[in-house]
């Protein structure tokens, strides 16, 4: 009897010892991972260093405790269950992927509910056991503890806010030996850790998903943006940015503004920024043989304390914007000239019948009445282009009278109207005896084929034939306007179609116009469910062909 019992204390002797240097073992864990996590929070540690320091966690926990598995289980909001997450100890990624239960079942659940540590020495006997999961993992007994985040206040020490981030749960001890209270205290004195670090872990990478959203957004907008600090640090230049500075995606644009931006303009604006100076500019910037115009926008970066970290340069293309409004100017202008050419002609005339209408014979006063009276049919198209791009421009758009209309009919009137107006070309017609009559607008149809026929006799300063020709094409009529003129660059036909635009060339820039007249017969085409294209070279003319549906279709009936 005296020797059992010596037996006895000399064997809890042994496990006192065993477990002080258990206890010290877990004390200088403890001050390590205090060390780490709070190294977590300060400094940019990655994902994987974050990884890495919980799998050195989860080891360290198995061996401690002696068990074959070990894993946390994260609570998703969204569905309310627990889910495995990596890293874990003893556990496949199969395993991994499927180990997964509500928060209202089973002992991960109760102990998620409750934040009480559960035991169980005989997974095959516990009703609360759930046995997808016996069968999963191959469970024998386990121990779970809550992950409770505890947050203190630092002046006192007190706790202001505990949250569950999920359990921790432990399998099938070694040796076939049972899970003990001291388990349980182990668990419960790395669990802090464990939370601590989980919590670095999900608020780092909630700040890198936000960071990249973020990076997203700013590299996705179509203006420049340029973010430098108080000392001149570039911190980032989107995508556009860079476009529009020329800078490539392979340079590192981590630098002093001046050694990375070679614009001068940009690096005033930038200077002028940091003193404080936030006035909007335009600063110009050649790229690719083309100037672009852009206006400068500047903007403080501040904390929320309000103190200033940095500045903002958008940089806004506004460079259509301006050529629009030049264009508007000359289209003003030139609209001037235009109403006052046939005004001067129309008043001229009648001026010299007022006064000396006695002194001139029948026909030269007829011939003068002829004259005033294409005057004013030349006033009147001009008017009704403007008319007609007032309504588009409004939003209003354009409404189609229908009628059967005589296409071939129409060619010839308005070829025979630029013969009166023009006797320096040859304009003739080539047209299908057979062409079919149209269900389209007579009079937007006349708009399209008189400007476009005008259009051939101005860009023909050397005179030459003019030729409208029309044919059947299937379900649709095809009419081509072909003059042997100055002709265009390639790069011009993209552009032709625009309101106010005109080609600028030495031979184009005395030629008369409004700039109006080839933007209003892709709109009127277009009206009429219509395709209008142009082909041309340089010194050899041009052909502007409408292709238009015999029969109209949907809206348009």
């Amino acid at each position: 009897m005296e020797t059992s019992d010596k037996a006895k204390i000399e064997y809890l002797k042994h496990e006192i010892e065993r477990r002080d240097r258990l206890i010290s073992a877990l004390e200088a864990e403890n001050k390590r991972l205090v060390k780490e996590s709070g190294k977590d929070l300060k400094t940019d540690l990655s994902v994987k260093e974050i990884e890495a320091m919980l799998r050195r966690l989860i080891a360290r926990v198995s061996m401690l405790i002696r068990c074959d598995k070990c894993v946390c289980m994260l609570h998703d909001r969204e569905t309310d269950e627990l889910y495995a997450t990596k890293p874990a100890f003893g556990f496949t990624d199969e395993q991994i992927n499927a180990f997964r239960l509500s928060t209202a079942e089973g002992i991960g659940g109760e102990c998620f509910r409750k934040g009480k540590p559960i035991i169980t020495n005989s997974a095959s006997t516990e009703r609360r056991m759930i046995q997808r999961n016996i069968d999963l993992i191959g469970i024998k007994n386990s121990v779970c503890v809550p992950l409770i985040l505890v947050t203190k206040d630092e002046n006192t020490g007190k706790i202001i806010r505990s949250e569950t981030l999920g359990i921790m749960w432990c399998f099938n001890k070694r040796h076939g030996e049972r899970f003990t209270e001291e388990d349980v205290n182990v668990l419960r004195r790395m669990s802090g850790n464990v939370a601590s670090v989980i919590a670095g872990a999900r608020t780092y990478r909630n700040a890198i998903k936000r960071k990249n959203e973020l990076r997203n957004v700013i590299e996705s907008v179509n203006s420049g943006l340029i973010m430098v600090n108080v000392g001149g640090t570039v911190m980032q230049i989107n995508r556009a940015a860079r476009h529009m500075l020329g800078i490539g995606s392979d340079v590192k644009v981590h630098g002093y503004y001046r050694e990375i931006i070679d614009n001068s303009d940009v690096r005033e604006v930038i200077r002028a920024a940091i003193h404080g100076e936030d006035e909007p500019r335009e600063i110009a910037i050649d790229r690719n043989g083309r100037r672009h115009i852009y206006k400068t926008q500047v903007s403080a970066v501040r904390t929320d304390e309000n103190v200033i970290t940095g500045i903002a340069v958008i940089l806004n293309d506004v460079t259509e914007i301006r050529n629009l409004d030049k264009m508007k100017t000359s289209f003003i202008s030139t609209v001037s000239h235009e109403l006052r050419t046939p005004l001067t002609s129309i008043k001229g005339f009648i001026s010299t019948l007022v006064e000396c209408g006695a002194d001139f014979d029948h026909d030269t006063i007829i011939e003068f009445y002829r004259i005033i009276d294409l005057e004013c049919d030349r006033l009147m198209r001009l008017v009704s282009d403007l008319l007609s791009l007032t309504r588009i421009e409004d939003g209003r758009g354009l409404e189609l009278n229908l009628s059967e209309v005589d296409l071939g009919a129409l060619l010839e009137k308005v070829a025979a109207a630029q013969r009166a107006y023009e006797d320096r070309c040859e304009i003739v017609t080539d047209i299908d005896p057979n062409l079919p009559k149209i269900e389209a607008d007579g009079d937007k149809l006349d708009q399209i084929f008189t400007n476009l026929a005008a259009n051939a006799v101005k860009y023909s300063p050397d005179g030459g034939e003019i030729r409208i020709k029309a044919r059947r094409e299937g379900d649709n009529v095809a009419v081509s306007v072909i003059d042997h003129g100055v002709g265009m660059e390639e790069e011009e036909l993209k552009k032709i179609f625009e309101r106010f635009y005109r080609v600028d060339s030495d031979t184009t820039r005395t030629v008369p116009g409004s700039g109006i007249g080839l933007y209003l017969v892709k709109n009127l085409t277009d009206l009429h469910g219509g395709i209008c294209g142009a082909e041309s070279k340089p010194g050899r003319g041009s052909t502007f062909t409408v292709t238009l549906p015999i029969h109209q279709k949907g809206e348009n009936k």
